[in-house]
């Protein structure tokens, strides 16, 4: 490792970071815009129908709400995938096996830093309330 690298390792991944919380607060807020823009066409169709004294929701709201909060989370786990570089060198931390759920993982990534930004944090509380 040279040490004249370290300010151009720096460099890029503040660029990358940068470029991985951009794209968050983008899909979070078209994901705020589309939920709370009445005028556009409908993305989900529920169905309500009255059975005696009950209305029955096709589907369930609880259902909607739990495909809709996977949604917002999986915009924001997204960023999992993307590896930190190890310290002073531009090579990515390699994939390892979770012990626990038998999936690949990469242990150090953009996630803890991005879910700290708060923007995002502002953004899905907006759209988680």
């Amino acid at each position: 490792m040279l040490p004249e690298m370290l300010p151009y390792y720096q460099y890029w991944e503040r660029r990358i970071f940068n470029a991985i919380t951009k794209m968050t607060i983008r899909a979070l807020a078209v994901n705020k815009a589309i939920l709370l823009n009445r005028d556009i066409k409908p993305l989900i169709r529920m169905e309500a129908t009255n059975n005696g004294l009950e209305i029955i929701y096709q589907p369930q709201a609880e259902e909607m709400q739990t495909q809709l909060e996977k949604f917002h989370k999986g915009i924001i786990e997204s960023t999992k995938n993307f590896g930190r570089w190890k310290n002073q060198t531009c090579k990515v931390f390699v994939e390892q096996i979770d012990n626990e759920t038998s999936e690949k993982m990469i242990k150090y990534t953009f996630y803890d830093d991005v879910i700290k930004n708060p923007v995002i944090t502002a953004l899905s509380k907006d759209i988680i309330d």
